[in-house]
């Protein structure tokens, strides 16, 4: 509410999930990070499209970032829906996957960049993350990226 006030952008990745986030004022976010299991308990879908389909429904002023794991990742929002394959890797240690994805992805579009090569660069280094082990010593710089 605060940031609203300021004119502020609003980005949530409501993890871990817990049945109170329904309650905060999910109307102020302007973009959501989920993951195919926050987003079906968000929405109560489990289908990617579901899911992205019924943020559009309950968050229309939101865009969506929806990562899928090995599969990919889809962004939806201003009026578009953009699907971004993953990169196939031999994951060594999850632990910042999400974050490296997310700090990339907000890096890029605050950058000028579009959504398509946000999500392939968010993606691009949340691969190389999970490939060693270790939380910051795992997230690529981007002149490893580009």
């Amino acid at each position: 509410e605060k940031a609203a006030e300021k004119k502020l952008k609003v980005a949530l990745n409501p993890s871990p999930y817990t049945e109170n986030i329904k309650g905060w004022p999910l109307g102020y976010v302007s973009l959501f990070f989920v993951n195919e299991i926050e987003g079906a308990q968000l929405t109560g879908s489990t289908e990617p499209d579901g899911i992205l389909d019924k943020f559009a429904a309950l968050y229309p002023q939101a865009g969506v970032v929806l990562t899928l794991g090995a599969r990919g990742s889809a962004f939806q929002g201003a009026g578009r829906r953009i699907y971004s394959g993953g990169r196939k890797v031999t994951a060594v240690d999850t632990t910042a996957a999400g974050d490296t994805f997310t700090g990339y992805f907000l890096h890029c579009i605050t950058s000028g960049r579009g959504y398509e090569e946000a999500l392939e660069l968010a993606s691009y280094a949340a691969a190389i993350a999970v490939s060693s082990k270790g939380a910051e010593p795992s997230i690529p710089w981007m002149k490893q990226l580009i």
